[in-house]
């Protein structure tokens, strides 16, 4: 699946981001969704490298689609898959992030928890410490993106 064709061209154009958003959508296949709430907090956000984020956006809905085209077996835990396939930094928890009460959402109608993450950069200034929190909808095969920007509280 050829997805890097959109990575270029796109710094300074977060305004733009529900038309890129739903970009990625229609290249998953429906496996990865954004919320509203993500598309705002991205174009709301101070994250510096947004060519990296979108980079990362790119690889992220390509992961999407091979999840959802497998029912989301992919026969290794999830991190390493990510790691192999795509080779994106994912972690399945976040406990400050719990703690802070900050680790649930709703979408169509449905409670989710958005602990899982993908890490953009770490141990750098707190305006380089990128995250895209998502949630795993094992029942629609899909992942739902809720924040996509900075961490979602300090460091």
């Amino acid at each position: 699946m050829e997805m890097a064709r959109c990575a270029g061209g796109r710094q300074g154009r977060r305004r733009e981001a529900p038309g890129l958003f739903r970009g990625y959508e229609e290249r998953s296949g429906g496996g990865l969704v954004f919320t509203s709430a993500a598309q705002r907090s991205w174009i709301r956000c101070r994250y510096q490298n947004e060519e990296l984020m979108y980079q990362t956006l790119d690889r992220l809905s390509e992961a999407a689609a091979q999840w959802r085209g497998s029912s989301g077996d992919v026969r290794e835990r999830l991190h390493d898959w990510l790691i192999r396939t795509v080779g994106l930094r994912y972690s399945p928890i976040d406990k400050a992030l719990k703690k802070n009460g900050l680790d649930r959402f709703w979408f169509a109608g449905r409670q989710f928890s958005r602990v899982h993450h993908i890490k953009l950069e770490d141990h750098v200034p707190p305006t380089r410490v990128g995250r895209i929190y998502f949630a795993l909808d094992t029942r629609d095969h899909r992942w739902i993106v809720d924040h996509v920007g900075l961490k979602l509280y300090r460091v």
